[in-house]
């Protein structure tokens, strides 16, 4: 009778220690993900099928891309260590997730085109989940949270003006985003 409790214990130690080593993966678990969590998914599942990975903003300074392409996404090697060690904030919302930074990296991994880079796992952290709003009140939301960046230019020298939602690229081809040079500049200047 005496080893029935240990064995009880174990059992439910071994339980613990499986539900928190799961890893969740982003595109089955993801009616279940919560703000906080992690998950990991290949780019290939995020950009074929849904839920999809989607921008919060309507430009990108392309120069920086194509340095992020060529520093960190020109190899599977190289892709790898980077993808390891970078986390991508997103927003649950709508059926997709939102990126909410890093959106010049991810344009970078699209932008090398290599289908080995786009079976490696990335990391993605849940910050917040608005699946609940509807459209009208998520890019409401979305605004006062500071979780989209709706801003566009006219010409490269012209000061920045208010975009809409629809303005938003719906992948992560880099001729989807407009160019912004001064994106490029702030790039290179806080990272070269």
């Amino acid at each position: 009778m005496a080893k029935l409790p240990c064995f009880a214990l174990c059992l439910r130690l071994a339980l613990v220690t499986l539900a928190v080593g799961h890893k969740k993966r982003c595109v089955d678990d993801y009616d279940s993900l919560k703000a906080g969590d992690d998950c990991t998914v290949r780019w290939k599942e995020l950009s074929n099928g849904g839920p999809f990975l989607l921008p919060t903003q309507p430009a990108l300074g392309y120069a920086w891309v194509h340095q992020l392409q060529e520093e960190h996404y020109s190899s599977k090697k190289d892709a790898e260590k980077e993808l390891k060690k970078d986390r991508f904030p997103v927003v649950l919302g709508q059926g997709n997730f939102y990126l909410t930074d890093r959106h010049h990296h991810v344009a970078a991994l699209q932008l090398s085109d290599d289908k080995d880079i786009f079976d490696l796992e990335m990391r993605i952290y849940v910050i917040c989940d608005l699946r609940s709003s509807g459209s009208e009140i998520f890019w409401s939301k979305m605004q006062d949270l500071n979780y989209v960046f709706l801003q566009k230019r006219a010409s490269p020298f012209a000061l920045p003006v208010l975009a809409r939602e629809t303005d938003l690229p719906q992948s992560w081809t880099l001729n989807s985003f407009e160019d912004d040079l001064w994106r490029s500049l702030a790039g290179f200047a806080s990272h070269v």
